[in-house]
């Protein structure tokens, strides 16, 4: 009870089958993670926590600047937070206690 696991986020998203979509980042997490599919209303609520106020092009940029210089630990970083960020607002919802 109360214990910790620290998630490889950064590996996890090479699992999504286009990771420099954010959209798509969104959708496979939460086919992932959750029993029934996310509502347009979730969806949009996720992508405004992973991308707070960007458009779209701005994750495929920041992934794409880690993906061509994955040792640059500014740029880990960068993204790790974002995807951490995601997957903690996912793990506080409803749908994912119920899974």
């Amino acid at each position: 009870f109360g214990a910790r696991t620290r998630m490889d986020v950064l590996k996890l998203v090479e699992t999504v089958s286009d990771p420099f979509d954010p959209n798509v980042v969104i959708s496979d997490f939460a086919r992932l993670f959750f029993p029934q599919p996310i509502t347009d209303n979730q969806h949009t609520f996720l992508k405004g926590v992973l991308l707070p106020g960007l458009p779209d092009f701005e994750w495929t940029l920041e992934y794409s600047d880690y993906v061509n210089d994955p040792t640059n630990e500014e740029k880990a970083m960068a993204v790790d937070s974002k995807l951490r960020n995601l997957l903690t607002a996912m793990f506080n919802m409803p749908e994912f206690q119920l899974s």
